[in-house]
């Protein structure tokens, strides 16, 4: 396989560069809903650093429903996002 200018690329370097993109990517969304949970924010406009008020708070109704809304609403976002990753790296592998 070449690249510009008549260079030899390899396969195993772009592995490496996807499989080290694709842990960032997990590791960095892991921490930002870590810091996002314990912000004072429905939205993530808000980075207000509260602790875990909010986490006990999840028992009543509205916590649920907020806790709800994030579980699969940002979930849904995640998935699909990292399958657009995913397809893009393997179109370019």
């Amino acid at each position: 396989m070449s690249g510009p200018n008549g260079l030899k690329r390899s396969p195993q370097g772009w592995r490496l560069y996807h499989l080290a993109a694709e842990f960032c990517y997990v590791v960095g969304f892991t921490l930002w809903t870590m810091w996002i949970s314990l912000t004072d924010s429905t939205t993530p406009a808000n980075y207000a650093f509260v602790g875990f008020k909010l986490i006990r708070g999840c028992s009543s109704p509205k916590g649920r429903q907020v806790a709800y809304i994030n579980l699969f609403g940002l979930r849904r976002c995640f998935v699909s996002i990292s399958c657009g990753i995913g397809m893009s790296f393997a179109v370019l592998d």
